[in-house]
């Protein structure tokens, strides 16, 4: 139709502001810069890894396991840091910040508290100090996901599966709002939630066998529940650019839907070759990166949708993160090579 066609040429034209100048997704090189299964010895066996992500400026790699936690140094390419984690915690809550200029550490290691290291670098070499005005702890229930905004301003919480808890990092540990999910938040390996770059939306997947999945306005205390009629599950969301115009969804057969945030209608459908189930993605830049159980990790250039990169590992995508900065790429999961960080040139 011509106002789907309107539609497509917005998302084409439209340049993310915030993100600063846009790099040419066709003219990137990706440059394998760790492969934590053969080259690092960490004291974590298992083969499954979860949520994996970069500090650029630190140039420290933290990962999740199964009860384990620990922090790889991409220079030294050994582990520097490690804590055990409780049973039942969420598999997807480490996340670097900067907090007046000082660099930080969350991560969930209790069911009811995220803990919140202060990162201190000492002659190339870092410590990790528990800071007690960042951590928190919430009431009434375990803690199932966390995300902060791009900007460290705003953190929001899963609480019981059923509770949406927002909080402010200047003031973390009083609940500023707190939203009763109209369907209970699945908990399983894979994410299933995310928050808009500047922390005004958020949007959780139904899971397996649910066409249906739930876009939150924070703001305005607003829950509005979305069906997919192309998708036979909703996994893996999230916003495109980080941006509230548009965000993406995900099924088990390899489908992916891309929708429209303010008309809450789906705009563009992709399909991987291997129809293979869609675990994990993330976008900034233009760039969405997906990760697939076929063990492949696929690079989208969002002004035309064309794969630009597809590139496969030995590990699951149950963890993928872009950094803000473009500059690095780790992709994270079950296998020999269990995380994968590739620098971006």
């Amino acid at each position: 139709s011509i106002a789907r066609e309107e539609t497509y040429f917005e998302m084409i034209v439209k340049a993310d502001a915030n993100l600063g100048p846009q790099k040419d997704v066709k003219d990137l090189r990706f440059k394998e810069r760790l492969n934590v299964g053969q080259e690092v010895s960490l004291s974590y066996k298992k083969a499954n890894m979860f949520r994996c992500t970069v500090d650029s400026e630190l140039q420290l790699l933290s990962y999740e396991g199964y009860e384990t936690f620990g922090v790889v140094d991409l220079l030294q390419k050994r582990e520097i840091f490690k804590r055990e984690k409780g049973r039942g915690c969420g598999d997807h809550t480490a996340q670097w910040l900067t907090i007046f200029e000082n660099k930080y550490l969350a991560v969930q290691l209790s069911l009811r508290e995220i803990t919140m290291f202060k990162v201190i670098p000492d002659k190339q070499k870092y410590t990790f100090v528990r800071d007690e005005d960042y951590s928190f702890k919430v009431a009434g229930g375990d803690i199932n996901y966390c995300c902060f905004d791009r900007n460290c301003r705003r953190v929001v919480v899963v609480v019981n599966r059923n509770t949406l808890e927002l909080r402010s990092v200047s003031d973390i540990k009083k609940v500023v709002r707190k939203i009763f999910l109209k369907q209970r938040v699945v908990f399983m390996p894979l994410r299933c939630m995310q928050v808009s770059a500047d922390g005004g939306m958020c949007v959780v997947a139904g899971g397996y066998k649910q066409q249906r999945f739930y876009l939150i306005d924070l703001n305005k205390k607003k829950q509005y529940e979305l069906w997919s009629e192309y998708l036979t599950d909703t996994l893996a969301p999230c916003f495109i650019n980080g941006d509230t115009e548009y965000m993406f969804v995900a099924d088990n057969d390899g489908r992916m839907e891309i929708w429209d945030v303010q008309k809450k209608k789906p705009v563009k459908v992709l399909q991987t070759d291997t129809k293979k189930i869609v675990q994990a993605s993330a976008s900034t830049h233009n760039i969405l990166a997906i990760g697939s159980k076929d063990k492949t990790l696929r690079l989208y250039d969002v002004t035309n949708w064309e794969c630009v990169m597809e590139k496969s590992f030995n590990c699951t995508g149950y963890s993928l993160d872009l950094t803000h900065d473009l500059k690095y790429v780790t992709f994270a999961g079950h296998g020999g090579d269990r995380c994968i960080v590739l620098e971006i040139e």
